[in-house]
């Protein structure tokens, strides 16, 4: 939960950057949001983890200078500053998990106590379809949004429209989630193949390392969801003894996993 909660003061934190500060570069320590999760995991071996990264060709630092940075390109170039309250926007691509619910929950929250700052926050969710967060994020633009926040589902397929957005001067937030274009002017990401890491090397110690196991995925192209699928597979894959038999897409759902299996 204290991540869950972290990611969301993340969130609110970088819309105050931009509306904020401009331009200028702005670094939010690691220390001064939440504990080192590596530090917290017993089990965790960083050499393994670092190696298999090394596979992947990623460099990781365990120990950043900075938990979040803007990039050192200018956030907005055709943005204007405008004095609060402002009208925000997020486009999610699902919220069809106990996790996205709580995070979506938590923004609300989190935005609730500024209402001196923020008069509109509107936030619209696509149910996994492509076709249907792009016309979200049209809608949003068209309110004359003064900050969008945006959680894709394609890296590919939201380009134009976020580079619309970008032009058009509303400053971008790419959260959990990359997308193929520079024209943002934050993005806050989870270490996905790390997480998926931890999760196979957890079940690889509870099963001491023998067993049959079937996997079920997220959403089709989803990026996020790819890359913890691949750390789980490389996590898992220190334990020879144990075999996947196969995997399905499940959609975050207890439903259709059961179905699945």
């Amino acid at each position: 939960m204290k991540r869950k909660k972290s990611l969301s003061i993340l969130l609110v934190s970088s819309l105050a950057m931009i509306f904020f500060l401009g331009g200028s570069s702005v670094c939010v320590r690691a220390q001064e949001l939440i504990k080192d999760p590596f530090t917290e995991l017993s089990m965790f071996d960083s050499g393994e983890y670092l190696r298999h990264r090394g596979q992947k060709q990623v460099e990781v630092d365990l120990n950043p200078a900075c938990e979040v940075e803007r990039i050192n390109t200018p956030m907005t170039p055709n943005w204007k500053p405008k004095s609060p309250p402002w009208a925000i926007g997020w486009s999610d691509i699902t919220v069809h998990n106990p996790w996205r619910m709580t995070v979506t929950w938590e923004g609300k929250h989190e935005v609730s106590k500024y209402p001196d700052l923020i008069k509109d926050f509107w936030q619209t969710e696509a149910g996994g379809d492509i076709g249907k967060q792009i016309a979200d994020i049209e809608t949003l633009i068209a309110k004359r949004v003064d900050a969008l926040i945006i959680s894709p589902g394609s890296p590919s397929a939201l380009v134009p429209v976020i580079e619309k957005a970008y032009d058009m001067g509303i400053p971008v937030i790419v959260f959990h989630g990359r997308v193929d274009t520079q024209k943002f002017a934050s993005s806050i990401q989870p270490d996905e193949y790390g997480m998926g890491w931890l999760f196979g090397t957890w079940l690889g110690k509870q099963l001491n390392g023998k067993g049959e196991i079937i996997g079920f995925k997220a959403l089709p192209g989803y990026k996020p969801a790819i890359d913890r699928w691949q750390g789980a597979i490389d996590g898992i894959g220190q334990y020879p003894g144990i075999k996947l038999l196969g995997a399905e897409f499940a959609h975050w759902s207890p439903v259709e996993a059961r179905k699945a299996a």
